[in-house]
């Protein structure tokens, strides 16, 4: 089996990589849904799963809403994204302001895929 990233990381920390849990597939729905078919198969148990595409979104689209379970998902603040990137560069074209970097708090809206375990 190919190294992953991720496996150096899990040993680095102390944790072992066990082939059952892990799950590979293309960045679809079909080949997600065998994928994670396969995952639940195995019977390993497992008190959360990572996925390179959202089982937590970062995004805040909509069609988390309709997934089943429905997803949770970390809404980004757009709009004061939008407005803040604007007043920068205004401030950098208009005055020669220097670059800076500014953070914004996102919202986590938490949907069924989650839960305390």
């Amino acid at each position: 089996m190919r190294r992953l990233g991720a496996q150096d990381a899990m040993e680095d920390a102390g944790l072992t990589f066990d082939d059952r849990l892990y799950g590979l597939s293309n960045y679809d729905f079909e080949s997600a849904y065998h994928a994670m078919n396969s995952l639940l198969a195995r019977r390993a148990e497992f008190t959360a799963l990572f996925a390179m595409s959202d089982v937590i979104g970062f995004d805040g689209i909509s069609m988390s809403r309709y997934c089943v379970p429905v997803m949770t998902t970390i809404v980004q603040p757009g709009e004061q994204i939008a407005l803040q990137s604007i007043e920068l560069l205004v401030r950098q074209i208009e005055h020669g302001a220097p670059a800076q970097k500014i953070t914004l708090q996102p919202e986590l809206q938490v949907g069924e895929s989650v839960r305390a375990v």
